[in-house]
Formats: structure tokens, C-alpha cells, sequence
């Protein structure tokens, strides 16, 4: 099957990604899916393509798991409610998004026009 110029410039900006992240994705179709909105899902159905929401669930799951482990390790003394702030801290949207700024996961986003319009890649909750 021949690549489309898109194809071909989707997998070079996934692939950039990888070395913003230092790390390989064995199946790059993962994460271009983990960068997919529901907006351009719903615009491009004839492209049977997938949206992030299922890993977007998984992921916060990971994520909190992960970051309350090495809270737990690195505050042994540390009351829960305690612990339970500095995670709020850690993983809060704010934090997040700035993470995603830095590594310019915006630019690599699927989504629809209307919601690209709006601003919306620039912003927090995405």
C-alpha cells in the first residue's frame, strides 16, 4: 500500500515525538492513536480511524498509580492526606499541559476543524 505526503508526514512528526520522549514505540500506531480527538474521528469516518479516549482512560489510571509509588517511596513519613495533595499537585492538568507544551504534543494532535478553530490544541485540557 502506498503512503500518502499526510501519511508519510504524520509518521515523521510521530517519529520526532519519539526522540522529544526518548523513547521507541514498538507499534507506532499506538501512539498515533493516544493522539487522536474523538472531533477528527467524527469528521474522517470514512478513514476508520480510532480516538485516545480508551487510552486516555488507561492512561490517567498509569499516570496516578505511577506518580502516587514514588510519592509513597520518597515521602515514607507523609500522612495520606498529605500524599493525596502532592499527587493533585504532580498530575494536575496545569502540570500536565505544560509537560505537553514542552515536548509540543499539540503539534502532533488529530483533531477536528472546529475544534482547531476554537483554539482548542493550545489549550489546558487537551
Amino acid at each position: 500500500m502506498k503512503r500518502s505526503s499526510t501519511d508519510k508526514n504524520r509518521l515523521e512528526a510521530l517519529h520526532d515525538l519519539e526522540k522529544r520522549l526518548a523513547y521507541s514505540f514498538r507499534d507506532i500506531n499506538l501512539l498515533s492513536t493516544a493522539l487522536t480527538h474523538r472531533s477528527y474521528v467524527n469528521e474522517n469516518q470514512q478513514l476508520s480511524v480510532s480516538d485516545n479516549e480508551r487510552f486516555e482512560f488507561l492512561g490517567d489510571s498509569v499516570l496516578g498509580l505511577c506518580v502516587s509509588d514514588l510519592i509513597v517511596k520518597k515521602y515514607v513519613n507523609s500522612p495520606e492526606g498529605d500524599l493525596t495533595k502532592i499527587r493533585a499537585a504532580l498530575v494536575g492538568e496545569k502540570n500536565l499541559a505544560q509537560l505537553a507544551r514542552d515536548l509540543q504534543i499539540g503539534d502532533c494532535l488529530l483533531i477536528g476543524r472546529g475544534e482547531d478553530n476554537a483554539g482548542s490544541r493550545d489549550k489546558d485540557s487537551f
